[in-house]
């Protein structure tokens, strides 16, 4: 039902609901995801687009915006630790990957300004869960349509923090979703050592700079963006099966951990 309200206030971006009994039903969306297009020159039109049309600044309550964005950066982010640890003999026994040595996540997490990150949000309408796979675009018409869009941000569905969906690009980039679909990836443990592999989306480098290029034009924060990217692989480890919930533990934690020492 969330979903569905949510579509009904940005028909330019979402297909044409309806609700049938359990079902939220659209019409089939005609093209390719864009990681099966792969043309640069489609992302920079996607980016113009998604600015244009997705990202429709709000007016929203500074301490209102506060609270939303501490709900669901911080304290949801320690409710999944919990959830992944549980799962996990309670313990964070992921310390040494790549051969490198990292803090527990605990330490980690204390070491983001979680106060800094809620304070600079940006209210603005949002997907929530922007990346390639969800998007669609039709060749013929060249026009592109957003699918599997999430139902709220904190309980909020007219708006977001602008800089999430900016992450969830970011991160979907890092990381090829469609091949994470066909388990084409790899994670092992040898002497307490975890490593693990995984498919980037084609040519990522030219797409990372053609990104980078409009986040600084856009005067967004790339750091910032690297921090919330951690911290949605951290939040979707928990909800996967083994051994890609361990890919994505690990991995958050590089990722985190990197971003924070070189913002220091």
């Amino acid at each position: 039902k969330k979903k569905y309200k949510r579509s009904l206030l940005n028909n330019d971006v979402f297909p044409k609901c309806s609700l049938s009994k359990n079902f939220l039903v659209y019409p089939f969306q005609h093209g390719e995801n864009l990681y099966q297009s792969n043309s640069l020159k489609i992302f920079e039109n996607y980016l113009k687009w998604l600015k244009n049309k997705l990202w429709i600044k709000k007016k929203v309550p500074t301490k209102q915006l506060f609270k939303v964005c501490e709900n669901f950066y911080k304290k949801k982010t320690e409710e999944r630790i919990k959830l992944f640890l549980k799962k996990n003999n309670r313990n964070d026994n992921f310390l040494k990957i790549h051969s490198k040595l990292y803090p527990d996540i605990f330490e980690i997490i204390k070491m983001i300004d979680f106060k800094n990150l809620c304070n600079s949000a940006i209210p603005t309408f949002i997907h929530g869960d922007l990346h390639f796979d969800n998007t669609i675009f039709n060749k013929k018409k060249k026009s592109f349509s957003l699918i599997d869009w999430r139902s709220d941000f904190s309980n909020k569905l007219s708006y977001g923090d602008q800089y999430y969906d900016l992450s969830k690009l970011y991160g979907g980039l890092q990381m090829n979703y469609s091949k994470i679909k066909e388990n084409d990836f790899t994670f092992k443990i040898l002497n307490q050592n975890n490593t693990f592999s995984f498919r980037r989306a084609k040519n990522y480098k030219d797409y990372i700079k053609i990104y980078e290029k409009f986040l600084i034009k856009n005067n967004f924060n790339v750091k910032k963006i690297k921090i919330i990217v951690g911290l949605i692989y951290l939040n979707m480890s928990p909800l996967h099966q083994s051994p890609f919930d361990k890919l994505l533990f690990c991995l958050s934690k590089e990722y985190l951990y990197d971003a924070l020492k070189n913002d220091l």
